[in-house]
């Protein structure tokens, strides 16, 4: 008899616990980015990309994104950085796509050391998100509030030759809005890259990323296999007069 109590106590932990756990899908996507940036007086620099995803590799449109921002180097280590981004992350509708603004102002700082000429970087980022409110498959004047830390690490492994730059990484970002339920989990990223250096000022970067993001809307666990092609561009420095 005790027995039959403990299996059915277990069965119906485990059944709530099932329940509490998100649903698991699969898919993959292609990011392609441009980015550029310009350096100004006194260590600093302007920097933008510009963004266009898809899902299901090219099936369907995903998001668009425009990023601009300036960044500060205090010293070798330190860097400090702000500024602000659009995104739209197309929702389908019968067929239709329809596209939500998200207004994007961002804060980060970095911190770089190189023993033994591997440079590891970490980088925190605080971001403050107003998304676009959807009702009735119809976009609203109303904004939702989300507030979002990334942690990166990255390691800079080293060169193949002297054009093809190897780096490996991770980043994790949470929901502050939801320190105390199971919304805190935003994203994992796993993220393997190469820079291909083209010129003196600009080089190729092909990313691998292994993301794993919690889809809140319908508490779905995305497994992506993110491939990003980004073509990078530095231009020339401030000429002090």
């Amino acid at each position: 008899m005790k027995a039959k109590i403990f299996v059915t106590v277990l069965l119906a932990v485990f059944l709530l616990h099932a329940q509490a756990q998100p649903k698991h899908v699969s898919t993959n996507l292609l990011w392609i980015n441009y980015n550029n940036s310009f350096s100004l007086k006194n260590n600093w620099t302007w920097s933008n990309d510009f963004q266009l995803r898809s899902r299901e590799w090219l099936h369907y449109l995903s998001q668009m994104a425009v990023r601009t921002g300036f960044q500060k180097a205090i010293n070798k280590k330190w860097t400090v950085s702000g500024g602000f981004a659009w995104f739209t992350t197309v929702g389908y509708f019968n067929g239709e796509g329809i596209f939500p603004n998200e207004w994007r102002p961002w804060v980060e700082a970095s911190f770089t050391v190189a023993p033994n000429k591997i440079a590891i970087v970490q980088r925190l980022r605080f971001e403050e998100r107003y998304l676009q409110k959807v009702v009735d498959n119809k976009k609203t004047n109303d904004f939702e509030t989300r507030e979002r830390l990334r942690y990166r690490l990255e390691f800079t492994l080293g060169t193949i030759g002297k054009k093809v730059e190897i780096h490996v990484g991770n980043e994790v970002m949470v929901n502050l809005n939801h320190i105390n339920d199971s919304l805190f989990f935003d994203q994992n990223r796993i993220i393997l890259l190469a820079n291909f250096k083209t010129s003196g000022t600009s080089f190729l970067q092909f990313q691998y990323i292994k993301n794993f993001q919690l889809q809140a809307r319908n508490y779905t666990l995305e497994d992506q296999n993110i491939f990003r092609f980004s073509y990078h561009q530095k231009f020339s420095k401030y000429r002090k007069q």
